[in-house]
């Protein structure tokens, strides 16, 4: 409700949410929330409970859902939930990743079921990469960006 007493309508195409399918990252980038909760890796959510979780949200009916951790493929049943979600939503399907576990075969999976992916890179070459996330990291991301633009996904960068 408004300050002024009246009502707020929030219609469907202006609900986005973003769930965090996991705590744990293949990564350890100095300036990322999840490093805050380093004594949560491990314990993340069993499948059936965000299955849950995922059954609430698309009740919502939200324009889009953003998948996120974390790094969601890191998830053993990362393509359990994504086909879950697939199955039972018709809005649109984002996901956030660093790339770097992305191969042919996880490329075309994600071109068949996210609309649009989000990939997080920081810095412009590997000194500045490697102050931010670890070494050898610069090179991974590039690849995996490669790996989903000739599968024909739909890709933006982030970067800090």
């Amino acid at each position: 409700m408004w300050a002024d007493g009246n009502k707020q309508i929030i219609l469907p195409e202006d609900i986005e949410i973003s769930l965090d399918i996991t705590n744990d990252c293949n990564l350890r980038c100095k300036h990322c929330c999840i490093s805050a909760g380093d004594g949560l890796r491990g314990k993340d959510l069993p499948t059936t409970k965000l299955k849950e979780i995922i059954r609430k949200i698309i009740d919502l009916n939200p324009h889009l859902i953003s998948i996120s951790g974390g790094e969601p493929l890191i998830r053993p049943d990362f393509r359990e939930l994504t086909n879950y979600l697939h199955m039972n939503y018709t809005g649109k399907l984002l996901l956030m990743t660093n790339a770097i576990l992305i191969d042919d075969n996880m490329a075309q999976f994600i071109y068949e079921n996210y609309d649009y992916v989000d990939v997080s890179i920081d810095g412009v070459d590997e000194n500045t990469c490697s102050k931010i996330r670890e070494e050898g990291v610069f090179d991974k991301t590039p690849r995996g960006i490669q790996l989903l633009v000739a599968n024909s996904c739909k890709v933006t960068a982030s970067m800090v």
